[in-house]
């Protein structure tokens, strides 16, 4: 027998229902899932965030060692400048008292050669002194043993 409208109206009518209930509950379900992944969203955003501020505190950290490492190198090198311009200035004060030695040595020798050069000349008037003496005592023995 054939279907009436009355009859399949309530199958209709079921079928809709269920339908309706298919389609609100997914709704629901959806909306769910919505709320679900904007707070899973969030949480992660947070999380994050969090992250970049604790990597950026370690990044701020070694920063801050890195310029006082560089501040202690830097001390370190400008003692060492001092030290070597100390060292330096001091090396300049020994030159130029050797320098100054090297000078006075050179004034004495010259004045040694000088002294030298007055004894050579006075040791050869002597020598030509004694030579005339000797000549002269020479004569005068001679002179005497003829006289004799």
């Amino acid at each position: 027998m054939p279907m009436t409208s009355e009859q399949s109206d309530p199958t209709n009518q079921q079928l809709l229902t269920t339908l309706l209930q298919a389609v609100t509950g997914f709704a629901q379900t959806s909306h769910q899932l919505g709320q679900q992944i904007s707070q899973a969203n969030h949480q992660l955003g947070q999380q994050i965030a969090q992250a970049n501020h604790q990597q950026n505190q370690k990044i701020d950290a070694l920063a801050d060692q890195i310029a006082q490492a560089n501040h202690q190198q830097n001390q370190k090198i400008d003692a060492l400048a001092d030290q070597i311009a100390q060292a330096n200035h001091q090396q300049n004060q020994k030159i130029d008292a050797l320098t100054d030695q090297i000078g006075k040595l050179s004034e004495s020798v010259t004045a040694l050669n000088l002294g030298l050069d007055d004894i050579k000349e006075t040791t050869k008037q002597q020598a030509a002194t004694a030579k005339i003496q000797a000549e002269n005592v020479s004569h005068l023995i001679a002179l005497w043993g003829k006289a004799s």
